[in-house]
C-alpha cells in the first residue's frame, strides 16, 4: 500500500518489478510458488474516503431510503474491514426495523442514523484515523524523515502491535479489533490493558522490519 504522492511505487504496477519485491518480502515470498491466476498485477487506485449520511442538524432529509455499508461510507480497504463493517451496518439496519418499525418514515431514519452513529461509525472514524498515520509514515519516509504523532490512539495501535507477541491478553485484544469484535476504545477499557500494552510494546519504533527499508525497495524496483 502506498499514496498518491510516492509515484516511485507505482512501478510495481509491472509484474518483474512486482515479483522482486515480493521475493525480498520473506513473509509472502513463497506465494510466488503458486501458479498466477491473471495476466498482471491487479491495482485499486483513486479510492476516496466517504461518507453518506440522509440526517442534518438532527433532521431526516430523505426518507424511504437507507444508505448501509460501502453506499453509507467507505476508506481504504487495505484493512480489510470493508465486509465486517457492511454486515455489522446490516444487522443494524435489521434490529432497527424490528425497533422501530417503518410506520413513521421520519421517525426510523432518525433512529437508524442514531444507531449507525453509535454501533458502525466509530469503525469507520478508526480506520480512516489509522489511514492517516499510514499515509503520514509513507509521506516521512519519501522525504527520508520520521513520523511520529502526538495522538494516543497511534501509540497505542503500534505498541499493540508489538506486544501482542509476548501477551496473550495483548493477541486477543488484537484480534478483537482485526477481527471487528470491539473497537479500540471498548478494548482498551479492560482494567490494566493499557499499561501492559504501553510497557510491553514500548520498543515497537526500534522493532526490526520484516521487510527492505524503503531505500531497499527502490532499489528492488530499479534493479528488476
Amino acid at each position: 500500500m502506498t499514496g498518491s504522492k510516492d509515484p516511485a511505487l507505482r512501478q510495481l504496477r509491472a509484474n518483474d518489478r512486482w515479483e522482486a519485491v515480493v521475493r525480498g518480502l520473506p513473509l509472502v515470498a513463497h506465494w510466488l510458488d503458486g501458479t498466477p491466476i491473471d495476466d498482471g498485477v491487479q491495482v485499486m487506485a483513486r479510492l476516496e474516503d466517504r461518507y453518506r449520511g440522509f440526517v442534518v442538524d438532527g433532521k431526516p432529509v430523505a426518507t424511504g431510503v437507507v444508505a448501509v455499508a460501502d453506499s453509507w461510507a467507505c476508506s481504504n480497504p487495505a484493512n480489510g474491514r470493508g465486509a465486517s463493517i457492511g454486515m455489522l451496518h446490516a444487522q443494524t439496519l435489521r434490529d432497527q426495523l424490528r425497533a422501530a418499525g417503518l410506520d413513521d418514515p421520519a421517525a426510523f431514519a432518525a433512529a437508524f442514523h442514531a444507531a449507525t452513529a453509535e454501533n458502525v461509525e466509530p469503525w469507520y472514524r478508526t480506520t480512516l484515523a489509522s489511514d492517516r498515520h499510514r499515509l503520514g509514515e509513507i509521506e516521512a519516509g519519501i522525504r527520508g524523515g520520521s513520523y511520529d504523532s502526538e495522538d494516543p490512539a497511534y501509540e497505542l495501535e503500534n505498541a499493540l502491535g508489538a506486544a501482542l507477541l509476548q501477551d496473550p491478553e495483548c493477541a486477543r485484544a488484537n484480534l478483537d479489533i482485526r477481527f471487528v469484535l470491539r473497537t479500540p476504545q471498548q478494548v482498551f477499557t479492560r482494567p490494566g490493558l493499557r499499561e501492559k500494552v504501553l510497557r510491553l510494546g514500548s520498543g515497537w519504533r526500534e522493532a526490526e522490519q520484516f521487510g527492505p527499508t524503503r531505500e531497499q525497495l527502490l532499489a528492488l524496483i530499479s534493479a528488476s
